[in-house]
């Protein structure tokens, strides 16, 4: 379970002491009950939009990252509207987390040559995965806000 802590998140994972050592973070214990051994794992808030950002800008058809303005009624509220979430906001990507839940806003620049839909549904995919998978935590919605199409690449005469 990930818990906040004003400016850092937690999370529960399993840990193995060894005799007169402290305890360490075992990435895959061997033989151990499950929740046999507890101890807490800080993730600084920085950290997750890191991961995040490399994330977004490893996906093919990404240019780089908008500044991000308030979404739209329309299309539901923005990651800082959510009631008793602690909100974090770094360039192109604003993140909401209460308890074990993320929610996250980007915006981006698409290639011209991109297809927008593939793009965000890439996105939207692999951002959950990554933080669904790497932290544990619940990924409620992940919000893709093209902001502008790229277009650098234009070839001469068109």
């Amino acid at each position: 379970m990930i818990d906040i802590d004003p400016g850092v998140l937690t999370a529960d994972h399993d840990l193995v002491a060894c005799k007169g050592q402290a305890p360490y973070p075992v990435v895959n214990p061997i033989g151990l009950a499950s929740g046999s051994i507890r101890g807490t794992v800080r993730i600084l808030p920085g950290a997750l939009i890191e991961l995040i950002d490399l994330t977004v800008r490893d996906t093919p058809g990404v240019v780089t990252f908008s500044a991000l303005r308030r979404a739209p009624q329309a299309f539901g509220q923005p990651a800082s509207a959510v009631a008793n979430a602690h909100h974090f906001r770094s360039g192109g990507i604003r993140v909401a987390v209460q308890a074990d839940q993320l929610r996250v806003d980007m915006a981006i620049v698409v290639d011209r040559n991109a297809n927008i839909l593939t793009v965000s549904q890439a996105l939207r995919h692999r951002v959950g995965a990554v933080a669904g998978l790497m932290l544990g935590m619940t990924i409620t919605d992940v919000n893709v806000h093209v902001a502008d199409i790229d277009g650098s690449s234009k070839e001469e005469g068109f």
